[in-house]
């Protein structure tokens, strides 16, 4: 009487890793493939979506610019051309904190009194922070230079119309863009 076995042979065992092994492959290619299509138009969104808000970011520094009678105390509200050398710099109050309602320039407490400047550096604006309106100052990129690369800031002052025009060119990944704006510094 023959007996029969049960089970699978050698070669259906290997032809079923070969299969298993393929189909894991081919998934793992998909996946990989889909991860970096997700990461670039990830990365273009949010490079795309800082330009607008570093757009935002200067123009609430710019409608600022001078709060607290900064011209009567003797100073410009809003100077430079947004190099490294001659910073675009906005003079203000900050009404919005605890303390500085109705204070001017002349009598407010330094923590009260903001100068900010911006420049271009290294392919990226900088946004420079000095608190009571002196020292050194906090110094901090506005983009991720993996994403955003900034080829130009240029700043326009208008003193007789009280405007300030930029502009700022670059890329987002490989894009490239230009954007910019002409804010009207009302409490100059």
């Amino acid at each position: 009487m023959k007996e029969y076995r049960a089970g699978f042979t050698l070669i259906e065992l290997i032809v079923g890793t070969i299969i298993a092994l393929i189909i894991m492959a081919a998934a793992v290619i998909f996946f990989s493939f889909g991860y970096r299509q997700m990461d670039t138009t990830m990365k273009t969104s949010r490079g795309n979506i800082s330009v607008f808000n570093v757009i935002e970011i200067i123009d609430s520094d710019l409608r600022k610019a001078g709060y607290g009678g900064v011209a009567s105390a003797g100073l410009i509200p809003v100077s430079g051309t947004g190099t490294l050398a001659d910073p675009l710099t906005i003079y203000f109050i900050d009404y919005t904190k605890t303390g500085c309602d109705n204070q001017t320039w002349t009598n407010a407490s330094l923590t009260c009194k903001y100068k900010i400047e911006y420049y271009l550096n290294n392919n990226n604006i900088i946004r420079k922070v000095y608190r009571g309106a002196i020292g050194s100052g906090t110094a901090a990129s506005m983009f991720d230079g993996n994403i955003v690369t900034i080829n130009t800031f240029n700043a326009s002052v208008d003193s007789n119309n009280h405007t300030v025009s930029y502009t700022i060119t670059g890329k987002v990944r490989n894009e490239t863009f230009s954007i910019g704006d002409k804010v009207i510094c009302r409490n100059w």
